[in-house]
């Protein structure tokens, strides 16, 4: 279980996400509204969907590259916090 919850606006660019879910190191991440009511869960799946329809537009926010960069991160064991067994 997380101590610090980290969340994403529904209007939120799929790029930014996808560079929540690398910092927190998290595979999914709750949408909020501005009230901070839970809309839905992002997962880096459906990031990875959205890169996938991106692939043939000009403008694509999200890239292959980073996909992978965000999944090495997260399954990238996580540092050991002093004084937790």
């Amino acid at each position: 279980m997380a101590r610090q919850v980290v969340t994403c606006g529904a209007d939120e660019a799929a790029a930014d996400a996808e560079a929540r879910m690398a910092g927190a190191k998290v595979r999914r991440l709750p949408v909020v509204d501005d009230s901070g009511r839970l809309l839905g869960v992002l997962s880096l799946a459906d990031v990875a969907r959205e890169a996938e329809r991106e692939r043939a537009s000009r403008e694509r926010q999200v890239k292959d590259d980073e996909i992978g960069r965000t999944l090495a991160a997260i399954c990238r064991p996580r540092e050991a916090h002093a004084g937790t067994a």
